[in-house]
């Protein structure tokens, strides 16, 4: 979900550097869940270049509610409790969001229209709190993520998000 997962890639990053120097220029890709570890790890990694978020929540608190469709009262709370007791991870602080609205990063944003576990409009909402002026949007009538194998111009923008992080 993004709790724990934000330091494995971060540890990833860190052997990469070790091992390919540190001016080696890395980004975050992820789809659904994986997108919310991709906009997590921008808040333990300053030294990420760009994110590319496919089909991402605002909140894991929001994700139960869309894929689930339950309330969040009582049983998000409920479930935070076990994994609060058990894993000592707090779902309620998993919020990308809040990583976009804090972070310098360049993030592609890209989500179908068609989406019917993620709504689009989770997109949106990230889009809108994005800290750094050159964060793209990108919306397609598909369905939920695997837009980056079925999109014919998605190295477009991804060309776009490197040219705008300085990268040629």
């Amino acid at each position: 979900m993004g709790f724990f997962e934000k330091y494995d890639m971060k540890a990833i990053a860190d052997w990469l550097r070790q091992r390919l120097g540190h001016d080696v220029i890395i980004g975050c890709h992820g789809e659904s869940l994986g997108a919310i570890t991709a906009l997590e790890i921008l808040g333990v990694d300053e030294n990420i270049a760009f994110a590319i978020s496919d089909c991402c929540s605002t909140s894991v608190r929001k994700t139960f509610s869309d894929i689930m469709h339950l309330p969040a009262f009582p049983f998000f709370g409920f479930l935070n409790m076990l994994s609060r007791r058990f894993y000592q991870a707090n779902m309620l602080e998993i919020r990308p969001i809040d990583r976009v609205a804090t972070t310098e990063v360049p993030i592609l944003f890209i989500h179908s229209t068609g989406d019917k576990p993620m709504p689009y409009t989770e997109s949106e909402k990230l889009f809108a709190a994005a800290k750094n002026p050159l964060s793209r949007l990108e919306l397609f009538d598909a369905w939920h993520t695997g837009l980056s194998r079925i999109w014919d111009g998605f190295n477009d923008p991804i060309v776009g998000v490197f040219q705008h992080a300085g990268f040629r």
